[in-house]
């Protein structure tokens, strides 16, 4: 397909194509193979009124109901093509409006596609698209995916504008994929377009489209520092061991599912491993009080029974090791499934703990994860420990001070040299009953 091809797959407004490259825009309709709609953000906010992308939340007209605000984009996005675009070759779906309009309103980067599908027959045959923000600068984008502060982030390469346009190659490898592919399995629908985005970007560079080369392997890094979290869990967009970067064997290639579980797996392990070590007696004494407080099916007898158990450790302060045969003699007289109730429970505040200390502790999560992969202790979760392994390797080239490493250590060796549909997680070990001091 050559360039003027790429040319008539584009319905872009005078607007965009003043603010785009029209070699790029030919580009990106070549790379579609099918008529590609791009609108920016800008020309579908609500006038002067403005997103504040950080909080998420609407500022300057606080009298409107986020309901309403999302209604009025959809509204402003839909009358948007109308008017521009009277003969697009076909309808445009209420879902693309709809994801266009989320993206616009929520995504820190406004950057969105979605095909539309027609015949039945699970080929797209047209599909929307949004760009990045026009103000968007590349430590913001970077700063976004990686939940790492803009001003820690450090020798990203590439210009602000090269960054926006890597994004865009992202969502052309999403202008492929039907509504059935994206619900089937979102992970690796991420993951086809982060592939997408490598492969443009060696092209573009070959046909001086982009200058910079490793533009897609710092977003990639991007991804790997915000994987390793709770409290911004990045899920779906967690892509890393399922994309090949230069330098890497063979990603893996089964189901998101088993890639989040390998993800969730060495995630609870880690964190579990902090709570662990900060936890103490009054946590155990705090899941017991939960439990006869909120869970309603426990026999009377071992209510009682949970009670006593409380009322001793706090008479006096005992050591961990008093606490421990305590409890364990406590749990010898509960059935199975009030024991399973007081296991769970206790595992859920240990990692609580975990999670609070570590994702406002960027030295301590660094130091937990490397010390533990050096130990093996991924050895059993292969997933697991790629995502460790990428991790490890982008907190050294993109954020050193941030995570306060002195000394760039040698890049982890590679876990896996083909990581296959079959390789599936094994969970984190079973947490002592009571946690330590």
């Amino acid at each position: 397909m050559t360039g003027e091809k790429g040319s008539e797959n584009i319905f872009a407004t005078d607007t965009v194509r003043r603010t785009f490259d029209p070699v790029l825009l030919n580009f990106l309709g070549e790379k579609a193979g099918i008529p590609l709609i791009i609108i920016t953000p800008e020309e579908v906010r609500l006038g002067s009124f403005i997103i504040d992308l950080r909080m998420n939340t609407p500022i300057g007209t606080p009298e409107k109901r986020a309901g309403s605000i999302f209604n009025d984009v959809e509204e402003r996005i839909r009358n948007h093509i109308q008017k521009n675009f009277p003969d697009f070759p076909t309808n445009i779906s209420k879902e693309a409006i709809n994801n266009a309009a989320q993206i616009v309103l929520i995504n820190p980067a406004g950057a969105s596609a979605h095909g539309i599908e027609i015949h039945g027959d699970n080929i797209n045959d047209s599909a929307l698209m949004t760009t990045p923000f026009m103000d968007m600068t590349k430590v913001r984008m970077a700063s976004a995916i990686s939940n790492i502060p803009e001003s820690e982030l450090k020798h990203l390469p590439g210009t602000d504008a090269e960054w926006r346009t890597i994004i865009l190659f992202h969502e052309v490898g999403h202008t492929s994929q039907t509504p059935y592919d994206l619900n089937r399995d979102k992970l690796m629908s991420e993951a086809g377009a982060d592939q997408t985005m490598l492969t443009l970007e060696k092209e573009a560079l070959e046909r001086g489209i982009i200058k910079t080369p490793g533009i897609g392997e710092a977003f990639m890094a991007m991804r790997a520092l915000g994987s390793i979290s709770v409290l911004k869990f990045h899920g779906d967009h967690s892509t890393g061991p399922a994309v090949q970067t230069p330098g890497e064997d063979a990603p893996y290639n089964g189901s998101g599912e088993t890639a989040l579980s390998g993800l969730k797996a060495a995630i609870e392990k880690i964190y579990s491993k902090v709570g662990f070590d900060v936890s103490g007696p009054s946590d155990a004494v705090d899941v017991m009080n939960g439990i006869i407080n909120k869970v309603g099916d426990i026999p009377e007898n071992e209510r009682t029974l949970i009670k006593e158990t409380i009322k001793t450790i706090q008479s006096k302060k005992y050591t961990l090791d008093d606490v421990n045969n305590m409890v364990s003699q406590m749990q010898k007289n509960l059935s199975k499934d009030t024991k399973a109730i007081f296991e769970s429970a206790l595992q859920n505040a240990i990692f609580s703990n975990g999670a609070e200390i570590l994702d406002n502790d960027p030295h301590l999560k660094y130091e937990t994860v490397r010390h533990m992969y050096e130990a093996g202790d991924f050895d059993d979760n292969l997933i697991g420990k790629q995502y460790a392994k990428e991790f490890l390797d982008a907190a050294v080239k993109y954020a050193p001070g941030y995570f306060g490493i002195q000394n760039s250590p040698e890049p982890k060796p590679d876990p896996f040299k083909r990581l296959g549909a079959d390789a599936t997680p094994t969970p984190p070990d079973a947490p002592a009953l009571t946690p330590k001091v």
